[in-house]
């Protein structure tokens, strides 16, 4: 799921090959969502994600995500909580 976050924070636009699937997985997808990025399905299987990401994120007012009882997700976004801080 690592690799679903670096795309997101990157600049540009990525492609992910057949992205791990689960609860997971969805509560990184919204949270990527919330930061800013765009995820979207290229095909109807689900097999190929593209992801224009956001580079540096950054916003006005706090963020909240809520990834329910995905612990390595709230892991990963608890590092970019720092950034969101004024």
């Amino acid at each position: 799921m690592r690799y679903i976050l670096a795309a997101a924070m990157a600049q540009g636009s990525s492609t992910v090959y057949y992205p791990a699937q689960s609860d997971d997985s969805d509560a990184l997808f919204r949270g990527c969502l919330a930061l800013g990025a765009q995820l979207a399905w290229v095909d109807e299987e689900k097999t190929i994600l593209r992801i224009q990401g956001v580079g540096f994120p950054h916003a006005e007012e706090a963020v909240t995500v809520n990834v329910g009882n995905a612990g390595a997700v709230l892991r990963l976004l608890l590092g970019l909580g720092p950034v969101y801080r004024r």
